[in-house]
């Protein structure tokens, strides 16, 4: 235009002259105004636009408002604005021009955009998106069938009105447009409805040539759906996470009916094991052989932080002397003859971050007792035949059959590790001393034993007082073999006191347990079966009496390994 101008000066016409000539020229609709906002010069394509004006929003017959071009250029000799005539819109090209004398008027040249012609129209209006177009002021020029849906209205009434005002009218929450306008990029959310619609909504400035904004594109999909499946999803994960800890918490209390009793010793113990299974103190369990510390042990484990890590026991009297450094520590590759490629790891390590228990702990070797202290204290080990110092975090729960005379003696237990590990003692009392418990065991085991062997055995009232009244040196661990023999010898279902006898010889074993006589002949019999016999019956005594495989060794003049031996026969039997 400003070329266009130059050639005019030159040709010797005045401004007043060109301007009317470019006008005429111009095949865009082109209104020239003054200061006043009247409108001055018209070419015959305005004249077109100024018929359709029958009440404009701010364009009038013969007159702009002159606050119109003020306001919308300031200092700027040049804007472009968008305005609305019959629903048609069109882009404004407004010019500032200083005429003669100073005086001002100002240009306008309008262009229906290709963004509002037919053919974008039919685009807008058959895509599945919503799409609402506002100007660079945040008026509202159009909204598509999709946005009309939406809403659930007609968007006539809309057009013209500033992006706030459609805002408040149609209910939505975090528009994004307002601040696409302020600023200037594209802004991308989710936009909610007053109804409970959910949209997708992705705002896109457009700028001309003057990077100035001059609309403003708000693309939409509905996802309402979508956002209520992911609720659903949430509040499904939120009510699985529920059941998850209940079931983790029927869980652990299941292995509470495990234990069966209904005495009020025991109920005092779970008591006590229950409140120490909340922290990470060691537990140091006592009781005879046979009394159920390792479910003591299992139920502190399962009701603690450490639940869901690994529960190891250690049987510190099956493992030979020799071995034990290797099975609790591990070993390097070539650390000993036969020692396996790559190496291994301990007990300790598979613990790592769970529970250890170490049952017959009164077994260790002092030596090994001395180890043992300086992996607890600080919480390290080192495989045999490495130099790598294993970081550890264990939980330590004990067990013993020693007495506390025993565990006093330096030369059974070190006293140093004994205080270090009983830091919460729990004493298991034996059977004879909570008889309350010995019907429900003797049930319980005659259900799992009929299951296992697809038997049908009963004990008739005058067996079960027999039993009752028998005293179980070997406590609940006898009690669980006896009812087994039961189920897997009775000839018929149902089991008198007679065929106790004939069955188990519990008269004989409990004349046993309580005189010091000789070794009585009753009957005969093969010479290698009461040779078995006597064996059984003698360590038995011998373990319950002093406590240990060690100690009933010494007291049977035997090697340890003599009674492991036996032990570990009599158990093959009974498995058969």
């Amino acid at each position: 235009m400003t070329d266009q101008i130059k050639l005019c000066e030159r040709n010797g016409m005045r401004m007043e002259e060109m301007l009317i000539h470019f006008i005429n020229q111009i095949a865009n609709p082109v209104l020239l105004v003054n200061e006043t906002g009247e409108i001055v010069v018209t070419n015959k394509s305005a004249e077109k636009i100024i018929q359709l004006c029958s009440m404009p929003d701010q364009l009038k017959v013969n007159h702009i408002d002159p606050l119109f071009s003020n306001n919308m250029l300031g200092t700027s000799k040049f804007h472009n604005r968008t305005l609305i005539i019959k629903n048609i819109s069109f882009s404004v090209n407004v010019y500032k021009l200083n005429i003669s004398n100073n005086d001002l008027a100002f240009l306008y040249i309008f262009d229906q955009t290709s963004m509002t012609s037919s053919v974008l129209d039919e685009v807008i209006e058959n895509i599945s998106e919503k799409v609402a177009i506002y100007d660079g002021n945040g008026v509202f020029l159009k909204g598509n069938k999709e946005v009309e849906k939406l809403v659930g209205r007609k968007l006539d009434s809309y057009v013209g009105q500033k992006v706030q005002s459609v805002i408040n009218k149609l209910g939505i929450y975090n528009a994004v447009t307002p601040e696409a306008i302020k600023q200037k990029k594209m802004v991308e959310q989710k936009v909610a409805f007053s109804n409970g619609t959910v949209i997708h909504c992705k705002t896109t400035p457009i700028f001309n040539s003057g990077n100035e904004l001059i609309k403003v594109i708000e693309a939409a999909k509905d996802v309402t759906d979508i956002v209520n499946l992911r609720e659903e999803l949430r509040e499904v994960e939120i009510v699985k996470n529920e059941y998850l800890k209940k079931l983790n918490k029927l869980q652990k209390m299941n292995h509470t009916k495990k234990i069966i009793f209904a005495s009020t010793q025991i109920e005092d113990v779970l008591y006590l094991a229950s409140r120490v299974a909340n922290t990470d103190s060691s537990v140091f369990i006592t009781g005879e052989s046979g009394v159920g510390k390792e479910e003591i042990a299992k139920y502190i484990h399962q009701n603690s932080m450490r639940s869901e890590m690994p529960f190891v026991a250690i049987n510190c009297a099956a493992i030979p002397s020799e071995l034990l450094e290797s099975e609790l520590f591990g070993y390097e590759e070539g650390a000993f003859s036969g020692a396996k490629k790559g190496g291994k790891k301990g007990l300790f390590e598979i613990a790592n971050s769970g529970t250890i228990f170490l049952d017959e702990i009164g077994e260790l070797p002092l030596k090994m007792q001395g180890k043992l202290l300086r992996v607890i204290q600080e919480n390290n080990i080192k495989r045999l035949g490495g130099n790598d110092l294993i970081p550890i975090d264990i939980r330590y729960i004990c067990a013993t059959n020693l007495t506390k005379s025993q565990l006093k003696n330096e030369k059974f237990f070190r006293q140093d590790l004994y205080y270090r590990l009983s830091i919460v003692p729990i004493c298991v009392p034996p059977l004879k001393d909570r008889k309350d418990d010995i019907l429900p065991l003797i049930n319980h085991f005659l259900t799992q034993f009929n299951q296992k062997y697809n038997r049908k055995v009963k004990i008739n009232s005058e067996a079960m007082i027999k039993l009752y009244n028998y005293p179980w040196p070997g406590n609940v661990r006898e009690l669980k073999n006896v009812v087994e023999r039961i189920v897997i010898l009775a000839k018929k279902n149902e089991i008198e006191t007679k065929d106790l006898e004939i069955i188990l010889h519990l008269e004989d074993q409990f004349k046993l347990e309580n005189t010091n006589t000789e070794i009585q002949v009753n009957e005969l019999m093969p010479l290698a079966k009461a040779y078995r016999i006597v064996d059984q019956q003698l360590i038995s005594r011998a373990i319950f009496e002093h406590g240990t495989i060690v100690n009933a060794a010494k007291a049977l003049n035997v090697n340890p390994s003599t009674i492991h031996r036996k032990l570990k026969r009599d158990r093959a039997d009974i498995e058969e």
